[in-house]
């Protein structure tokens, strides 16, 4: 999977640790530069204050929703991609209207194919924008 230069940037927010500790470390494996946050809050002030390529937040957290995050940012052109991570539960509440907004998704468990295909389906959007 280290088809990827390190130019990639990315906040991966999640309240579970594990699941937090395994997307960042497959990002790093992948080339990528990770920033974590354990909720939307934290998330929020960590998005303004740095620059990412993408965003890969869980759906469901104590503080919020992804969905918070995602409108925290502002609609400009250098927002970061932005993926949903859900859990098979949250994947069937995650309507289609949302699908326009998004940039992918992924549901958990996430294993190192389908973050391979989410990669290659989102990285050619930010050249496009």
């Amino acid at each position: 999977m280290n088809s990827t230069p390190l130019s990639h940037s990315a906040l991966v927010v999640d309240d579970e640790t594990v699941s937090r500790l395994v997307l960042s470390h497959m990002l790093r494996r992948a080339g990528w530069d990770v920033t974590e946050a354990d909720d939307v809050a934290p998330a929020i002030a960590i998005a303004r204050s740095g620059t990412f390529t993408a965003i890969f937040s869980d759906f469901s957290m104590p503080g919020g929703t992804g969905v918070d995050l995602l409108n925290s940012l502002p609609p400009t052109p250098t927002r970061p991609l932005f993926v949903l991570v859900t859990g098979i539960v949250e994947h069937s509440s995650v309507g289609l209207d949302l699908a326009s907004v998004i940039d992918g998704h992924l549901i958990k468990p996430i294993s190192s194919r389908s973050l391979a295909e989410c990669l290659a389906t989102i990285l050619p959007r930010q050249r496009d924008r």
